[in-house]
């Protein structure tokens, strides 16, 4: 009888135990709603496989590129970021955009970070912002037309924007805890124009632990978002300084190609490259189509896979998909970096998913396993010439060139100087030539594509 009761108890305890558990659990996600709710909208819940630290990342990262987008496109090549010691950032172009035009400042400047789509759903008339988490913004999960700048301003602890117009006269518009406060304008000693915005992550809502001082983006993912996008706005100059260390980092990133950002991000010299337009069947009743930008690495272990798109439909699923399903057909591994940029991004063909994306995914698999095809069977011919030629030799002349595959019998190169191109063409054709004829088992003849 005794050993009955001590089971009971037992199990009895157990059980109260993890019902406390569950209960604790509970009322820290009630108390995380709770906070977050102060603010006039977003929630952090769903999160479900990202940390809380991926999801600050990944949100800064598109705030980062609508900040670039805003200038980008009216000729500003020049950026800096910071990324201070309490864990606040400042973003600052050099030039103005439309901001700067806006004439009654006090209400059109609140009204341009503010405006947050109110009365988006008529059925039971709430704003669009409070039916909406934080982490269906971060993956864009059927959420049409988010401004990251409004959302920024929603989850900081402060936000201030900065405008220096006319070389004299600035204009600042400061929040706080997601409310406007006030809009200023001063004249100031003579200066350049400038935009800036500065804001502070507000801690609730990016730590787990309310008590938690621990940085939500890290140095290293700091870096890493301002050369990736660097690299997708070809040109720009982006200028990061890090304030979190012993003493202040400085980097400097500026790429004008995808070939010099694979070559330096994977320490690879000369990428295989290429690009290619993808395009909607002509019976689609929507049209659409996307220049695709591709560069790739030959790599020992299992590569990255960097995707970069500029229009969010695309960003997930489908791309990724043909990717993968291509590097899964060949036993070589491959770093892939991927710009995707749709050129006619419509309301009707966003609601349509792009059409599900499906010629996007087509055109990827299909071009990709076509260029890792002829990637495999040219890294089989260095392996061949390299064993037979100096090393000098092979490493200036024949890994610099390009192989644009076999037409009819004829293997088309393309060289970097007419100087490499006449040393390989008279002393090593017919090297090239048995290369050829070893790994395919054909003879094929070498010619230049210029």
């Amino acid at each position: 009888m005794m050993d009955y009761w001590k089971t009971m108890k037992f199990w009895i305890i157990i059980i109260l135990k993890k019902e406390v558990k569950e209960m604790d659990k509970q009322e820290i996600l009630k108390r995380q709603r709770l906070r977050i709710r102060k603010r006039p909208g977003l929630v952090l819940n769903n999160h479900n496989d990202m940390i809380i630290e991926d999801i600050a990342a990944s949100f800064l990262r598109k705030f980062m590129r609508l900040f670039i987008i805003e200038f980008y496109f009216n000729g500003c090549r020049q950026f800096e970021f910071t990324k201070r010691i309490d864990n606040s950032f400042e973003f600052k172009a050099f030039a103005l955009n439309k901001w700067a035009d806006i004439k009654d400042n006090s209400d059109a400047l609140k009204n341009a970070f503010c405006e947050l789509y109110k009365d988006r759903n008529e059925k039971n008339n709430r704003s669009f912002y409070e039916q909406v988490t934080l982490a269906d913004v971060v993956h864009d999960n059927e959420v049409m037309g988010v401004d990251y700048l409004s959302v920024a301003q929603l989850i900081s602890k402060y936000f201030d924007v900065s405008i220096i117009k006319d070389n004299y006269k600035q204009i600042t518009v400061h929040f706080e805890d997601g409310y406007f406060i006030n809009c200023n304008e001063e004249n100031i000693v003579p200066d350049i124009n400038r935009t800036v915005i500065r804001f502070k992550f507000e801690e609730e809502i990016f730590t787990e632990n309310f008590s938690s001082k621990n940085p939500y983006v890290s140095s290293e993912d700091f870096y890493k978002i301002a050369q990736s996008l660097s690299m997708f706005f070809s040109g720009a100059e982006i200028t990061i300084f890090d304030e979190t260390e012993d003493k202040t980092v400085k980097k400097k990133y500026k790429y004008d190609s995808l070939s010099d950002y694979a070559a330096e991000r994977f320490n690879y010299d000369n990428p295989w490259c290429f690009e290619f337009d993808a395009c909607t069947d002509e019976t689609e009743k929507i049209q659409n189509n996307a220049l695709i930008k591709v560069a790739l690495t030959p790599c020992e272990t299992e590569g990255e896979i960097e995707m970069y798109c500029n229009y969010r439909r695309i960003e997930y699923g489908m791309p990724l998909k043909a990717i993968e399903k291509a590097l899964s057909e060949t036993n070589r591994n491959f770093n892939v970096v991927i710009n995707i940029f749709q050129r006619y991004t419509l309301w009707t063909n966003a609601m349509k998913r792009g059409i599900e994306n499906q010629y996007i995914y087509d055109s990827v698999y299909n071009r990709l396993k076509e260029e890792i095809r002829k990637l495999s069977l040219w890294g089989k011919v260095l392996d061949y010439v390299e064993k037979r030629t100096p090393p000098v030799a092979f490493e200036l002349w024949f890994k610099t060139i390009k192989f644009y595959g076999i037409n009819d019998g004829k293997a088309v190169l393309s060289f970097k100087s007419h100087i490499f191109k006449n040393l390989v063409l008279v002393g090593y054709t017919e090297t090239l030539e048995e290369a050829f004829l070893s790994v395919t088992g054909d003879k094929v003849l070498i010619c230049s594509k210029e």
